[in-house]
């Protein structure tokens, strides 16, 4: 349910981008792609709209991105002037990592997205989800913020700042302090 301040079009937007973000962490997460994404919206009088996109799978948030923009644009047009009141994401079509083929056209972007996107995680592990964002998120990271989904319990290691990384994005290396006494 979004509360009063998140119930325009432009702002629900947001919030899926936020919940898409997630979603997609957690998916590189579990070493999964997903393959297709559900968007649902609901309003009062129990009008619901939703939409499927399939696609090659993938874990990459920008693609996961132009799926989520190209169903948002599909809504009919009289569903966009009235006020959302409930927003959802679901990817769909999973598949493991170790299986998933790489996209034939796309070689290059794929393995610079993969650090990117590795790199985003660490960070935002370190110093708390909501640190790095894609800009469809902006203004609402704190309106969708980690929580328990109803269908499982989320790792901690996940959904929280990591103590271990020190705020530190690469931890200390333990190295063994030379005894003191050693040599006299």
């Amino acid at each position: 349910m979004l509360p009063p301040a998140l119930r325009t079009d432009a702002r629900a937007g947001a919030v899926l981008h936020r919940l898409l973000q997630k979603a997609a962490m957690r998916l590189r997460h579990i070493a999964h792609c997903a393959g297709a994404l559900s968007v649902f919206v609901g309003y009062r009088d129990d009008v619901k709209w939703s939409e499927e996109i399939r696609f090659n799978e993938t874990q990459d948030t920008f693609a996961l991105s132009r799926a989520l923009a190209l169903a948002w644009a599909r809504r009919p047009a009289e569903l966009r002037r009235r006020p959302p009141l409930q927003v959802g994401v679901v990817l769909t079509r999973l598949l493991p990592l170790h299986t998933h083929t790489p996209d034939l056209f796309d070689p290059g972007q794929a393995g610079a997205r993969e650090r990117l996107f590795s790199a985003v995680d660490t960070v935002n592990q370190t110093y708390g989800h909501g640190t790095v964002y894609l800009g469809g998120a902006f203004g609402v990271t704190k309106d969708a913020p980690m929580r328990i989904a109803y269908t499982r319990i989320p790792t901690p290691e996940v959904e929280e700042i990591d103590p271990r990384r020190e705020r530190r994005v690469r931890p200390l290396k333990q190295t063994e302090a030379p005894d003191f006494w050693e040599g006299c």
